[in-house]
Formats: C-alpha cells, sequence, structure tokens
C-alpha cells in the first residue's frame, strides 16, 4: 500500500494458488472506495476447489474493473473459459458479462452463457442468461436449445427470511419434439430444503398436465393428467402408431431416494398399428398400479389392466444397476375383441399367461407360457439373443368342429423353432387319431413339416402318414 501526495494506491496486487494468478492495481479516493481493474487467469479450478473441500475442474479467465464515483462504486466483470465440471455436470466455453451499478446495493445485472451445459445425459446448448437483480428481486430469462429445440423461460426470483420464491412467468421447450408450455404464471417456493409447487399447469401438445405437492428428502406430488395425446408416445417409439387420449393421476409419496408411485390412468380409443392392421378396433383401456422405486431395482407391484373385451395384471421388476427386467403376466380377452373371421371360431375367454425377462446385451426370454382358449390350448418358451430365436411350443387342438366345420374330434400340435430371425428353421409336427373329416375318420395321422422361413425364399417339406376312411 503506497500513500503519495494525498493518495492512497496498492499498485501491484497479485495473489497465486499453482498455476492460478490474481494481478491488479487499486488507487483508493479519499473515503477509501477503490478504482482500478484486476485480472485473473484461473487455468486449474479444480486446485481453487480442493482448498474448498469440493471436486471440480476446469478454467476461468477474465478480468473486473472497479469504478467509484460520488461515493458509488461499480464493478464491470468479463469471463470466458475452455471447461467446467463438477461431478456429471459439464459447462463448455463459459462467458460471464456482469454489471453491478452499487455494491452497497447489490444492483446487479448481466449475462451467463455457455455453448453447452450437461448433466448426465441431459443436454442444453446454446445457453444464455440474461438478469437483473433490484430491491430484493431477481429478474431472468433463459434461452437455450434442447433435443434441437429451443427452450425459453422468463420470471423472478425473491428471497426474503429462509424462504425463496421462483416466480415463472412463461416456459417453453419440445423435447423430443413433444411441445410443452406453461398455461399461466406459477410459483415455485424453496424453504427450508423443501420445494413446494402451487397447481403447476404445463400445456403438452393438445392436453394438459397438473402438477403440485412438495418436494424434499420426502415427496408428496400429485399429477393430473387431461386429454394427453396418446401420439406423443411415438416419439419414443416411431413404429408404434398410438392413438387415442390418455388420462388420470399419478401420485409420488415417499422418501426421494426410493419413492412409491400410484397411478390410475385411462387411455380412451387406445389403439396400435400392428392391432390396427389386425382388424382390433379402438379400446377404451385403463391401467391402475404402484411402481415401487429402491435402491437396486424398481418393482411393478402390480399393474392392472382392463376396458371392455381385455383385462389382466403385470408385475414386475427392473435391476437398475444391468438394466435387465423381468416380468409376469395373466392377460384375458374375449373373442369379439378378435377380427370377426377369427371370433367365430372362439366361443370362450381366451387366457395367456407366463413370464418375460430380458438380459445383456438386449435378449429376451419368454417362458412358462401357456393359452388356452378351447380351441387352442398351447404352452412353451422362446428365447431371443444376438439376432437368434429359439423356441419350442406344444399344444392341442380341443375341438376341431371350431376350426374346420365339416371336422370332429382333436388334434395334437408340435413345433420347434430356432436359428437368425432372417431364416429360421421350422421342425413342426400335428397328430390326430379317431377325428373324423367329412364324415371320414382319421386314422393315426401324423404330418411333419421341416421348413426355412426366408424372405423372397421360403422352403418346406411336408410329410403325412396314416388312413382317411380306412385308405392310406
Amino acid at each position: 500500500v503506497v500513500s503519495e501526495n494525498g493518495r492512497t494506491s496498492i499498485p501491484t496486487l497479485e495473489a497465486k494458488v499453482g498455476d492460478n494468478r490474481l494481478t491488479g492495481a487499486l488507487d483508493l479516493t479519499p473515503d477509501f472506495k477503490p478504482n482500478g481493474t484486476i485480472d485473473f487467469n484461473l487455468p486449474n479450478l479444480g486446485l481453487l476447489a480442493a482448498m474448498a473441500g469440493l471436486t471440480a475442474s476446469g478454467d476461468l479467465a477474465g478480468s473486473a474493473t472497479v469504478r467509484s464515483v460520488d461515493g458509488i462504486t461499480s464493478i464491470a466483470l468479463k469471463a470466458n473459459g475452455g471447461s467446467i465440471s463438477r461431478d456429471a455436470l459439464t459447462i463448455a466455453r463459459p462467458t460471464a458479462d456482469i454489471s453491478i451499478a452499487d455494491i452497497a446495493k447489490l444492483a446487479i445485472r448481466g449475462n451467463i452463457g455457455a455453448e453447452s451445459l450437461g448433466q448426465g445425459e441431459n443436454r442444453l446448448s446454446a445457453l444464455n442468461l440474461a438478469f437483473e437483480q433490484q430491491a430484493g428481486k431477481t429478474g431472468f430469462s433463459l434461452d437455450a436449445s434442447y433435443d434441437g429445440a429451443p427452450v425459453a423461460a422468463a420470471g423472478d426470483l425473491v428471497s426474503d427470511a429462509g424462504r425463496t420464491e421462483i416466480r415463472l412467468a412463461s416456459f417453453s421447450a419440445a423435447p423430443k419434439r413433444v411441445p410443452l408450455q406453461l398455461a399461466a404464471p406459477a410459483t415455485v417456493a424453496i424453504e427450508n430444503g423443501i420445494v413446494r409447487l402451487g397447481d403447476l399447469t404445463i400445456l403438452a401438445s393438445d392436453g394438459a398436465i397438473v402438477v403440485a405437492g412438495t418436494a424434499g428428502e420426502q415427496l408428496d406430488i400429485t399429477a393430473q393428467i387431461n386429454a394427453l395425446p396418446a401420439t406423443l408416445i411415438n416419439t419414443f417409439a416411431p413404429t408404434l402408431g398410438a392413438e387415442g387420449a390418455i388420462g388420470g393421476t399419478v401420485d409420488v409419496d415417499g422418501p426421494a431416494a426410493a419413492p412409491v408411485v400410484g397411478y390410475d390412468l385411462a387411455w380412451n380409443g387406445a389403439s396400435i398399428a400392428s392391432v390396427r392392421s389386425a382388424g382390433i378396433v379402438a379400446q377404451d383401456v385403463t391401467a391402475k398400479g404402484t411402481i415401487t422405486v429402491a435402491e437396486g431395482e424398481v418393482r411393478f407391484d402390480p399393474m392392472a389392466i382392463e376396458s371392455g373385451d381385455f383385462r389382466g395384471n403385470v408385475t414386475g421388476r427392473l435391476n437398475r444397476a444391468d438394466a435387465t427386467a423381468s416380468a409376469d403376466f395373466k392377460l384375458f380377452a374375449e373373442p369379439h375383441l378378435l377380427p370377426p373371421g377369427l371370433a367365430a371360431k372362439f366361443d370362450r375367454t381366451i387366457a395367456i399367461s407366463g413370464n418375460v425377462e430380458t438380459g445383456e446385451g438386449g435378449s429376451v426370454r419368454l417362458s412358462a407360457l401357456e393359452l388356452t382358449s378351447g380351441t387352442v390350448d398351447a404352452r412353451g418358451s422362446a428365447a431371443l439373443a444376438e439376432g437368434a430365436l429359439t423356441a419350442a411350443i406344444e399344444g392341442t387342438l380341443p375341438d376341431l368342429g371350431k376350426l374346420l366345420a365339416d371336422a370332429t374330434g382333436n388334434a395334437a400340435f408340435s413345433a420347434d423353432i430356432s436359428g437368425p430371425l432372417d431364416e429360421l428353421g421350422v421342425k413342426a409336427q400335428m397328430t390326430s387319431s379317431g377325428a373324423t373329416l367329412a364324415g371320414r375318420t382319421l386314422t393315426d395321422l401324423a404330418i411333419n413339416a421341416d421348413a426355412t422361413a426366408k424372405p423372397g425364399s421360403p422352403q418346406a417339406k411336408l410329410t403325412a402318414t396314416g388312413a382317411l376312411g380306412g385308405q392310406a
């Protein structure tokens, strides 16, 4: 510190921590208010973070210009860097341009930007946050891009006596090309580590989601879903061809680390492309159940599905460590749910049950499969791994008259399927003895098939033994 000609100054200001340097010079007014510039070059933010007991990395450089006029001290700060990261959070090419008009009143305004900001798999790009703080209130506006679509938000933030309120005036985004928009201004309050949501309404395409409740160490959140177009599902599964509208409630309760999610949903006019192509008309379907999130797994306990012609339940679990899953299912369908030509061959409820498991590399295994209908009864298993299918199925046709108008009696069948999906090998057999066809008795009938299902050039070899009406 130098005092000369009635003026006090700090001609050389320097600090160094490893490769991180801060340099500058300051002049002090008679009432000891500063004027000057401080430059900083921080190529190793990790070292500074470690001094505060934190883990981070990155770099930042810039300058702060300090001016004191008429007793008011202002600061203009400009900074930029290559990247900053902490845990899963990464900021690429951060920039800051901040002005403090009066440090005594904390009148702050400025812009903070970044080429991208990522947290895990979520990433904002072309980020620009403008803000202005005045009289205890900070107004802000955010512009960025997420998932290839614009994100915009505006509002203000107020903090007082340990309570922070984020008053959101507007918000819009389109993740997965699903348009989302805040329906009306909403307030999010944070106090004592608890976030409170007051009827936050998000418009999603032609529907709406209303969220209310609290989130902290304990969760108590309710989401009301109103007329959400099922076509939104197609953005995640483009070939599904979902149609209809979804509504209902979702409740999230319990510890934040292990919440319990209860849902009661209705899908009106439910339909998907594969079902429509089979001639099955749209149905009104309800789904109700509980999802329990634990440290190592997610459990479905169970999911109950019901419509006028279809009902069932699914109970399963998802292993969070390796993303494998298993589920037991039991489903029932009334014959008139089927296309008319097929429905006429069934006269009782169709039941199907089994277990499905997914494994490493996307493998899928279906076991304990059982189908009962009185027209076709079957049981079997199947596995799909590395593009190859293996399956075994056996069963009976208890009443051939349901399938062939001039037949009586029964038949048994079996099939083994194996090979790559584009060249499946099929070995099948059907046997019957004592059945009649057009009034003629089948004796020790056995039909064997050895086929290759190859697109464009299928091949099959059929052999038959037995007698019809006493003739071999």
